[in-house]
């Protein structure tokens, strides 16, 4: 196992067999990746370490040789990582970092500029950019997008299809997000209707799994984190809304193969098929973890209000490259309270 250290802690890695998960699911589409120099913006994120350090041990156990360069803002706090050769970092931020030397093959942005509505649309927007001004510039052949299921804005309460007229409201500065990914893809259309790489999207929807933050916006990490406390476990809203989650391992295994087989100028929703609502999801969590602890809902249903989701309809995925969801919602929790409670925390 890799031990990892930063700021003077040693950081638990992500499980190795999860790690070991992606090698045995995603092993054709790694070794088609077989040489290939690689650039990676968001590495240090959630979804970004699991393509790290799945790739890391795919290339320490000669799966895959060749090279990957990780984008961070701050290089110095992974330059005592135990890395296999062939993983480098590159300082600097998405909207403008010196782009490194030499031609890369493929390239995968999942980096995500915070802040205000407006400073976060238009440095997201401007990252975008930079990369595929990057990929073409290197003559990269593969461009694999990580978006969000918010290109679709308000969605009913069933399963969306990539094909959904929705979008997020232009007027609405809270979904400058999805604006800002539904830009993104936009602009990877256009690059690649020039002569720029094969764009592929991958529209995210929600996760689980070790290294997810917890105490941030994300309920399922919050109901851990209150569980592996001792509760109560508090749902903020009125617990009604509809959610599935991907466990990481899986969500790896889906991002290799989008990356060496999804269709060049195609979207594909990268989530689980399995929802529950907020509500429910806390009991599951209360039920795995703690089972004495109290549930408390804050808020109560709106007479009439329309139920809000945010579910994939996941079948292009699963009928175009066989990906699918693997690890269920509850072993995805056990895992990540486990991970957790030996001493896990997350990166970013």
């Amino acid at each position: 196992m890799i031990e990892i250290k930063y700021t003077g802690l040693t950081m638990q890695p992500l499980p190795d067999r999860d790690l070991r998960h992606i090698l045995e699911r995603g092993r054709r589409d790694l070794e088609a990746l077989d040489g290939a120099r690689l650039f990676v913006s968001g590495g240090t994120g959630f979804l970004g370490r699991w393509l790290l350090e799945s790739w890391a041990l795919a290339r320490s156990e000669g799966l895959v040789r060749g090279e990957l360069v990780a984008l961070t803002r701050d290089p110095a706090r992974w330059s005592s990582f135990p890395f296999p050769p062939g993983l480098s970092f590159l300082g600097g931020d998405q909207a403008g970092f010196p782009f490194p030397p030499g031609p890369f093959d493929a390239v995968i942005h999942g980096a995500v500029a915070a802040g205000s509505s407006a400073s976060a649309l238009w440095n997201n927007l401007l990252g975008c950019r930079r990369m595929l001004d990057l990929a073409r510039g290197a003559g990269a052949a593969r461009f694999l997008f990580l978006s969000s299921g918010a290109v679709y804005g308000p969605t009913p309460p069933e399963r969306v299809p990539e094909t959904w007229p929705g979008a997020p409201d232009p007027l609405d500065p809270t979904q400058a997000y999805g604006a800002a990914k539904r830009g993104g893809e936009a602009l990877g259309a256009a690059c690649q209707a020039e002569g720029g790489p094969g764009f592929v999207s991958a529209r995210c929807f929600a996760f689980v799994g070790p290294g997810l933050p917890l105490g941030r916006n994300y309920a399922i990490g919050n109901f851990i984190r209150d569980a592996l406390g001792g509760g109560p476990i508090r749902v903020q809203g009125d617990g009604a809304p509809l959610r599935s989650y991907l466990y990481g391992a899986d969500a790896a295994v889906w991002f290799w193969g989008l990356l060496a087989r999804g269709r060049a100028g195609a979207a594909y929703n990268v989530g689980s098929a399995e929802p529950c609502s907020i509500l429910q999801l806390a009991r599951r969590v209360r039920d795995l973890l703690a089972p004495e602890a109290e549930v408390q809902v804050a808020g109560r249903p709106a007479p009439g209000q329309l139920r809000a989701a945010y579910l994939p309809d996941t079948a292009r995925a699963e009928q175009e490259l066989g990906l699918r969801a693997l690890v269920d919602l509850d072993e995805g929790i056990l895992r990540t309270a486990g991970w957790c409670r030996e001493g896990g925390g997350p990166w970013g």
